[in-house]
């Protein structure tokens, strides 16, 4: 794939939800950008059909300080309604124990959960409009890590 290709993925196909010099938190809404965001984990939500059978917002946290072995940004994946927060490798990892030193993911995730946003709006377009996440979105650190 372009890297034109990618970036128009990444742009229109996925929501940035947050992101500073640290973090970037992205949703990816279409096999595509989950494809693209998921370069070099072992998620099964790089397959299409697994990709699929997941209920929205499957959350995508890159940690923009801290590299594998390849050189790639460390990613974690997290999905609320199956309790799943998984590693580049698929293992399960404590999702408040993760949040511990984090506190910009720590206010984001409790806020969401706080406000059963990720479980009452299914249309992202539509939970991503309320003033709450309109309050949480920053857009001026740009997610560099592919």
């Amino acid at each position: 794939m372009k890297d034109s290709q990618r970036r128009h993925i990444k742009k229109n196909e996925s929501i940035k939800v947050y992101s500073d010099e640290n973090y970037c938190v992205v949703i990816p809404k279409t096999h595509k950008a989950a494809e693209i965001y998921s370069k070099g984990t072992l998620w099964c939500t790089r397959a299409e059909h697994s990709f699929q059978a997941y209920d929205f917002p499957l959350f995508i946290i890159i940690d923009k300080n801290q590299k594998d072995g390849d050189g790639r940004q460390i990613k974690h994946q997290l999905h609320f309604e199956t309790e799943g927060f998984k590693n580049e490798v698929c293992e399960d990892v404590d999702f408040s124990g993760y949040l511990q030193d984090k506190p910009e993911l720590k206010d984001l995730f409790l806020g969401l959960i706080n406000n059963n946003v990720y479980k009452k709006y299914r249309d992202i377009e539509t939970w991503l409009s309320l003033e709450f996440m309109n309050e949480k979105v920053i857009l001026e650190t740009p997610c560099e890590f592919l």
